[in-house]
């Protein structure tokens, strides 16, 4: 893995592919804890309701180089069940 990211810093600081990629790497050495969360309630017998809550901090991160992950993002989700 670490390879494929040389790779990309080399185009980068090469110039062929300009991107930011080296700095962005270089200024992000320490990781990032990012936090999803769900809170469900049963409303019956066959129905339950979730609320979503996807990077709850709303950090910017990558798990790959140019690739930024989503920011914060909220979903409901109904469910029934018989």
């Amino acid at each position: 893995v670490r390879n494929i990211d040389r790779a990309f810093v080399d185009l980068d600081e090469s110039g062929l592919l300009p991107t930011g990629v080296g700095q962005w790497m270089a200024t992000h050495t320490t990781g990032d804890w990012i936090l999803d969360t769900r809170f469900g309630w049963r409303i019956g017998e066959h129905q339950r309701i979730t609320f979503i809550v996807n990077n709850l901090t709303n950090t910017e991160y990558a798990v790959r180089p140019l690739a930024i992950e989503p920011m914060r993002s909220y979903q409901v989700q109904f469910t029934y069940s018989h």
